[in-house]
Order: structure tokens, then sequence, then C-alpha cells
């Protein structure tokens, strides 16, 4: 499919948007500009609002992997494809496109090669706005990682690649592929933080135990944040590379103490990637309780315009985070 997007498609997305009751926050100005909901928690303390109560804030939460966005040149020792330059320029085009559209203040990206990539794409496609990154190097044989890019302060970025932890039987010991990183961001006086996974493919059914330990230990993560700090805000997200149900979903979102944020919409529009010809949902954002008692919309974005950049489909979903 081309990766050139038009005006029609792209009203086609926001459409989409519409209709499942997602609506954009038109307030903020295409450049970045500042609007209704966007400068909370930057600057604080300065000026006459020094020693302000913070006030509640909107945030739009997107998870999305972006599928093999790797750069043009070949790293030593990984198995990494090399694009063509046009090619990772029509790429970064497409997916910027998207996100100009879902106008996210905070995305959680899968498969980027190098945070080189997350820079390129934030000043040549973003306008400079999401100048928040965040990104650890890992240990996929490929060279994919994880990041994020927001336009809401940083406070902390924690790498868990070096842990090791035991199956869900308690045996084995298992590491993870690509890193399960640990952001804090400043909300509404909060500390709200994404944990960003992209869990071992199941393309190889000896990964299975392996795939379901990460999303043993990741919940094991989650809880451990809201244990040292009660009000805290976690959402655990990412490529979980398995469907609902599965013994990989069942060890993150067990007895429910993680919320999937997308269980209420329907099959036919929750599903997030195609493989052999069915819809599947393997891309989650999962919410410890007081996080989803925030939720006030989700949506998967189907469009041309996603098309074009992924094979996977984005999450998007909405806060109303309140102060402590």
């Amino acid at each position: 499919m081309s990766s050139r997007l038009t005006s029609s498609a792209l009203l086609g997305l926001a459409l989409a948007l519409a209709a499942f009751g997602c609506t954009y926050d038109r307030s903020r100005d295409d450049d970045g500009g500042e609007g209704e909901g966007e400068g909370e928690g930057e600057g604080e303390g300065e000026g006459e609002d020094a020693g302000a109560s913070p006030e509640p804030q909107d945030v739009r939460l997107v998870d999305w992997n972006v599928h093999d966005l790797f750069d043009t040149a070949a790293d030593p020792g990984t198995d990494d494809p090399v694009p063509a330059e046009d090619d990772l320029a029509a790429k970064l085009a497409a997916i910027g496109a998207v996100l100009r559209e879902l106008d996210p203040d905070v995305v959680a990206l899968q498969e980027v090669e190098h945070e080189s990539l997350l820079e390129r794409l934030v000043e040549d496609e973003l306008g400079g706005a999401y100048d928040q990154i965040a990104f650890v190097e890992a240990n996929d044989p490929r060279g994919i990682d994880v990041g994020l890019v927001a336009r809401l302060p940083i406070t902390d970025v924690v790498s868990h690649l070096d842990e090791r932890f035991p199956g869900v039987d308690g045996t084995g010991n298992y590491g993870w592929s690509r890193d399960a990183l640990e952001v804090h961001l400043d909300v509404a006086g909060r500390d709200l933080v994404m944990l960003v996974n992209h869990l071992i493919s199941k393309s190889d059914p000896e990964n299975d135990d392996k795939r379901a330990a990460q999303a043993r230990h990741a919940r094991a993560i989650a809880e451990g944040l809201v244990a040292a700090s009660p009000l805290v805000l976690v959402a655990v997200v990412g490529d979980m590379n398995d469907l609902p149900g599965s013994p990989t979903l069942e060890a993150l979102l067990g007895d429910g103490v993680l919320v999937d944020s997308s269980a209420e919409l329907p099959e036919g529009e929750s599903w997030t990637f195609v493989e052999n010809g069915r819809r599947e949902r393997i891309d989650y954002v999962t919410l410890l309780p007081a996080l989803s008692a925030m939720q006030t919309g989700v949506l998967t974005a189907h469009e041309d315009p996603v098309d074009d950049a992924s094979d996977h489909e984005p999450v998007v979903v909405d806060f109303h985070v309140t102060p402590p």
C-alpha cells in the first residue's frame, strides 16, 4: 500500500474516531501551541501561579507497534533490515500523519531501532512538540526496542532490562527480549507511570512459557509501584503478542488487579493485528484501578492512514486525571 497519505484518508480517520466517541482537543494548535489542558505540569511554580494547587488534566495515551522502524545503517551483531532513505522518510511521514491526527499527549511505541529515530520523528513530523523521550537499547536479535515520546514532563525513567524472573509455575529463569520500560510522568500533580512492553513473539510455541513469565513479571512491577507509593497511577501497555484469555493475558490480568481498557469494545472494533487473514487483538493498554477509574474513552484506530504506517493498529485511551 502506498505510503502517501491523502487529505480524504485523514478525514476518514477523523470521522472514524469521532464515531467512536473519542474526539480531538481542537484547542491545541497544530504546531503544539498551548491550548486548554496543555502545558499543565510544565513550569509549575513560575510567576503568579507559584504554589497553586494542581488542576485536573485531560490526557490522551496512544500505544502503537509501528512495525520495523529501522534506520539506514546496518548495526554490527544484529539482523536488522536496512531501508532506503526514501522508504524511511515515507514511513516516518506516515507515522507522523497518524499521530498528528490522533493528537495524543503520550505515545508508547514498539519496534523502534534507535532513539535517534524517535528524535527524527518528533522534529521532522511532529513539530518538535513531543520534547520528552524515553528509550533504552535492549536484547532483541533484530535490534528493535520500545520507547516513549510525550509532551508531558518525564520525571524518571527506569530500566528492567537486567532482571531475571521465574515462569508462572515458579520454575525457569527468564528475561526481557525488549525492555519493560518504566517511564514516570507528571500529570495533574500525580505520578503517572507507563510500563511499556513488547513481549516475545508467539510465532514459536517454545516462547509461550517465556511470554507468560514476562507478562506476570510486568504485573509484579506494576503492583510493586503501588505498594511503594499508593497514589501512583500505572498503565501496563504494549504489544503482548497474545490473545484475550490466553495464558499470557491471564498472567497479566489475573484476578482483575489490572483492568483491560478495551474490554468493553466489540471484537469488530478492538482488533489490532491481522494474522493469516484473521483479525486479532494482541496490543493492550491495561490499567491499575486508580487510573482505570479516570478513563473517559477508548478506541482502536482503523483507517488507511494507519495501514500505511504499520501492520498494527494504535490503541487510543483518554483519561481525566484528578490531583491527589
